[in-house]
């Protein structure tokens, strides 16, 4: 927040801003109480938000006040006044030492008075276990007379996220919501090596960043230079100062010093800064007896300095940049890039980007640049609304050699990034018009691709002729990157169905060939399957294997389903050529998070970064919620447990029941009634038992279950209150789902899929032995019927335009078709006094109302719209349902992601090579 002069925060009247940073906003400003001039730091909006981060920073702030020296920038106190928190401090004049040091080297007779009260100001602090961890010239005033005050002490720590103390064992972190805010986590070339590898930091940590500044001030450059923040921290890590730039007549114990302040092993370095500043002493005492009494003073916080026609008075003020930046993403990004030997490979480094509590990463969002410089992933962020939306989703660009990350505009409610070959362009799933999409990566307005006529649950790939293939529920298909008409690559119903083959999941292309790797979802995880489609045909390779990925290395990476909610990582030699595997597989990889539908966020770049979404929390949640005609949500029952999914609640026609499946896969799927008024469950079927349905009176329940022979769901009934033994109604390889049953006993249900027909309704007598015949069969699918509730009219979805849409025709026959929709519709259900027609769009995100008008055949108005984060539909069976009296619909909520965190490793390959020679040992 900027300030205009004559702003008042409290008894502080604003004068005029002297300058900002990663920290805040300083201003000049009067004491209007005591009649002094002050600095006032505003602090960031987002970091005064915060509650708890605020607390911490009073109490750190008290401590600070605390500090009474000469040498240090008084803190006077906290200022909060409409929503602005300021902290008030001495006001330093004159120059800081980074303006001094940018007109040259400072001779050794004035720097050595300079660096000396630094380090009184450093001792005093540490005296009081008070460590700078920002210490830079920058942060150092050289007032008019020679007297030194460093500014902002501990601010760093104080305003830092997180309270400090690492697990030294634990990877460097990097804290979006700081990087965001622009809290300054440090400048690189003052940063000691623990600081850039985010370890624990002591006062050690202020004893390099003063040899940092003291061989800056002699030599007038830095002691760890680099072109950009990443080869600054390679330096810092890696290489040693170039100690021939020292002045010749620089002091032996200057000298020593320095060295010892500047030892990368913290157990070499100088453990006090008193040391340093008693060798400082010393060579002042010396150097002062050379060149005459009184040309030189040591006295603490008094230097005398000879008047110098240097360009620094002269010069215009420098602006010296603040770094805010991701450190460990610098660093690693920088260990990445650093030169390599045969005989010393670049190290493998691990780092973490950790979201804050409020955020997650989108699950089947992660995706790294061709040339491994950027990662993409989506990020879901609870914005803790009482409404149905609670939440929002966005696709975000991270840079490794800066730390840099901002969201990527427009790609609201995105999902499966993808980069075009030249990393131009990112391309991803727009969730809210279920579409396909694409972005300039330097930013700009998203083009639609192509408009999906059903989800996209597998993935997408950018190919180098500049096409996208895509995998939806159903089929591949082959599109111009600039638009066009789709080419259907294969169709799942190509594939052997009964095998329990379920989605496609995963497609990536191999380099070299016109083959594609897919990854076949099944109904658990043992019915998954890697293969390679080439020539229009599938060849099988791993059993059982999801998300595969070539590797430039010649291996073949895939997971294997491991505890709940994770997976873990294989690799095994691959033959390009012959399209096959060639030797055993190695673990590699554990603990990578899953969601719904085993969705992953793991990335694997051409050089060796790999990154994958991990961390404490993530998968998916499901609940079931009432939403009112307001958009009102109420919890029903309680949330479910970590991946435990829920399946097709159906309300009884009483209002007092309510049907539902619940599990973690098909196996273990179970059909409960849960009683609304006394709120407790009891299991009515399974295992193996899904999609259900009341009868009309409610005194039996039509459901889907696996067959004996384990070829197919078909249709079984049972009494409602769970007494007598399930009655098995249909026989059939091909599955079936129950729809409706009709006030004269007819259950409506649809069946596929028919490789000539597809999926088609059909109709069975529940008081007779009749045989099932058919109700609408067509070339086209047709699925999800609901019927009015006056029994004339049957809504119903179909993809005859090549797009599933809603339609709605006379039941059980008879002319008038309708169709409803004209931008994809799936999931449609009457209100039970026949005025709105309510359906879905594809993804899940939307609720549409339809007003309905009869005259005698019915009418629709245009749509009103409610958005939330809610179970999407399935081509199987509804996600949803609505109480007898029409006031509320039941829905199941669902919070998907893949954990808060973001594991990053870069040199994978090189930890690749010893898992893989391990393995063969």
């Amino acid at each position: 927040m900027t300030l205009s002069p004559g702003t008042k925060l409290g008894p502080y009247e604003i004068l005029a801003p002297i300058g900002a940073g990663g920290m805040g906003e300083v201003y000049r400003a009067r004491d209007t109480r005591l009649g002094r001039e002050v600095a006032v730091k505003v602090l960031p909006q987002a970091f005064a938000r915060n509650a708890d981060r605020m607390a911490r920073f009073e109490r750190e702030a008290r401590l600070l006040a605390a500090l009474n020296h000469p040498n240090i920038a008084t803190i006077h106190g906290l200022e909060e006044s409409s929503g602005v928190v300021a902290l008030v401090m001495e006001l330093v004049e004159g120059p800081t030492l980074a303006d001094r040091i940018a007109g040259g080297p400072i001779p050794l007779d004035e720097a050595l008075p300079i660096v000396s009260q630094v380090a009184a100001a450093l001792e005093s602090a540490h005296e009081k276990g008070i460590i700078h961890r920002d210490l830079k010239p920058a942060n150092i005033k050289v007032k008019p007379d020679g007297g030194v005050k460093v500014l902002d002490f501990g601010l760093a720590k104080a305003l830092e996220e997180s309270p400090a103390g690492l697990d030294p064992d634990k990877s460097p972190t990097i804290s979006m919501a700081a990087s965001m805010a622009g809290v300054v986590l440090g400048t690189a070339a003052y940063m000691s090596p623990e600081q850039a590898r985010g370890k624990l930091l002591d006062k050690r940590t202020d004893i390099w960043a003063f040899g940092c500044v003291l061989f800056e001030c002699l030599t007038g450059r830095r002691a760890f230079p680099g072109e950009t923040a990443t080869d600054t921290i390679a330096a810092v890590l890696e290489r040693e100062p170039d100690w021939s730039a020292l002045p010749e007549k620089t002091p032996t114990g200057v000298r020593r010093a320095l060295r010892r302040c500047l030892q990368k092993d913290l157990q070499r370095r100088l453990r006090d800064i008193a040391d340093a500043r008693m060798e400082i002493e010393d060579a002042l005492a010396l150097l002062s007896s050379s060149v005459g009494a009184g040309a030189v003073s040591a006295a603490a916080g008094q230097a005398t300095a000879r008047p110098r026609a240097a360009a620094w008075r002269r010069s215009l003020p420098i602006t010296v940049a603040v770094l805010v930046l991701a450190l460990a993403s610098a660093l690693i990004w920088s260990l990445l890039r650093a030169p390599t030997t045969e005989s010393a490979p670049a190290p493998v480094t691990r780092f973490k980007i950790i979201l804050p509590p409020n955020q997650q990463v989108e699950a089947s969002a992660l995706a790294l640049s061709p040339d491994g410089r950027e990662l993409v992933f989506g990020i879901v962020e609870d914005k803790g609304d009482t409404g149905p939306v609670d939440d929002t989703i966005n696709l975000f660009l991270h840079r490794f050699e800066t730390g840099e990350t901002k969201i990527i505009p427009g790609t609201e409610l995105a999902y499966l990034p993808f980069f075009s070959p030249d990393g131009r362009w990112i391309g991803f799933i727009d969730a809210g018009i279920s579409a396909l999409k694409k972005v300039p990566r330097i930013g700009g307005t998203p083009q639609i691709v192509h408009s999906l006529a059903e989800p996209v649950v597998g993935e997408a790939i950018w190919t180098d002729d500049d096409a996208i293939i895509c995998a939806t529920v159903s089929t591949l298909f082959r599109i111009p990157a600039d638009g066009g008409t789709p080419e259907t690559l294969l169709k799942l119903e190509d594939l052997l169905l009964p095998k329990g083959e379920m989605f496609f999941n995963s497609i990536k292309s191999l380099p070299g060939t016109s083959a594609l790797l897919l990854g076949v979802e099944g109904s658990g995880p043992e019915q998954s399957n890697v293969s390679v489609l080439a020539g229009g045909k599938r060849k099988p390779l791993v059993t059982g294997g999801s998300f595969p990925i070539y590797l430039s290395t010649g291996h073949l990476l895939y997971l294997i389903a491991g505890q709940p909610g994770f997976y873990d990582a294989f690799v095994a030699p691959f033959d390009l050529k012959r399209l096959e595997l060639t030797g055993k597989s190695v673990p590699v990889l554990q603990g990578i998070r899953t969601a719904r539908n085993r969705k992953f966020s793991l990335a694997v770049s051409r050089d060796g970064i790999l990154a994958y979404a991990s961390g404490p929390t993530g998968g998916t949640t499901f609940e079931m919620t009432w939403l009112d005609r307001a958009g009102r949500s109420e919890l029903v029952g309680e949330k479910q447990g970590e991946m435990e999914r829920l399946l097709s609640p159906r309300i009884s026609p009483d209002g007092r029941r309510l049907l539902f499946s619940r599990g973690r896969s098909n196996a273990d799927m179970n059909l409960f009634v849960y009683d609304l008024a006394a709120g407790h469950f009891r299991i009515l079927a399974g295992p193996e038992a899904f999609w259900s349905i009341w009868t009309p009176n409610g005194n039996r329940v039509v459901y889907t279950r696996m067959n004996p022979e384990r070829t197919a769901v078909n249709l079984y009934w049972k009494s409602a209150d769970g007494s007598g033994p399930e009655e098995r109604l249909t026989k059939s390889d091909r599955f079936q789902q129950p729809l409706f049953v009709t006030k004269d006993g007819w259950l409506v249900y649809h069946e596929g899929v028919d490789p000539e027909m597809g999926v088609d309704l059909w109709m069975l007598s529940l008081e007779g032995d009749d045989m099932p015949k058919p109700l609408l069969r067509t070339r086209a699918n047709e699925r999800l019927a609901s019927l009015s509730p006056d029994g004339r009219f049957m809504a119903y979805v179909s993809d005859t335009t090549g797009r599933e849409e809603v339609y709605v025709r006379p039941f059980p026959e008879g002319e008038g078709q309708s169709q409803v929709t004209n931008g994809g519709g799936t999931g449609p259900l009457w209100a039970p006094d026949g005025q709105t027609l309510f359906y879905r769009n594809l993804t899940g995100t939307r609720l549409f109302a339809v007003p309905v008008t009869w005259d005698p055949a019915p009418s629709f108005g245009q749509p009103q719209i409610t958005e939330g984060r809610w179970e999407r539909e399935s081509s199987f069976g509804r996600m949803y349902d609505i109480s007898p009296d029409g006031k509320r619909l039941i829905m199941i909520s669902i919070t998907e992601s893949a954990g808060n965190e973001i594991t990053v490793i870069l040199n994978w390959f090189e930890e690749l090579k010893r898992l893989v020679s391990s393995g063969k040992k």
